[in-house]
């Protein structure tokens, strides 16, 4: 089973770098469209995928035109995995993902298309949550 992770980003240098450190141990495949930032995100996720060479790692560029679903879609082309991951690149995974997300996967009935998970996003420090503490996700997080 190969897992893609779908990411957008638009000046994260200060914030995908723990996102990626929290997927690297389940991700076959890291998608990430660019809106053109003008930080350093594409050198932190280029120096992130020299270190991890396990991951099939695409990062594009899709010039920012203030609109997120199609920045989010433009990442889902590129994705040839079995499962995607949507992350915010101020996201991490919980342990429990990274740890149990290949055999969830497996020991889910075929006739799944899609799961929902509970979210907590840290953004732009620990105590400011931008979602509810542990609240689930209203759209589907893998599919």
């Amino acid at each position: 089973m190969k897992i893609s992770t779908a990411s957008i980003s638009l000046n994260e240098a200060r914030y995908i770098g723990p996102m990626l450190e929290s997927i690297h141990s389940f991700a076959d495949e890291v998608v990430i469209v660019d809106g053109s930032s003008v930080d350093k995100t594409e050198a932190v996720v280029r120096a992130w995928a020299d270190k991890y060479l396990s991951a099939d790692v695409k990062y594009g560029i899709c010039e920012w035109q203030d609109d997120f679903a199609l920045q989010r879609n433009q990442s889902f082309k590129y994705c040839t995995g079995d499962w995607i991951l949507r992350m915010d690149c101020d996201e991490v995974t919980s342990p429990n993902i990274r740890l149990g997300i290949k055999r969830m996967l497996s020991e889910l009935p075929s006739t799944c298309l899609a799961v929902r998970i509970k979210q907590l996003n840290l953004y732009p420090n620990n105590e400011h949550y931008a979602a509810d503490c542990g609240g689930w996700e209203t759209w589907p997080r893998i599919f």
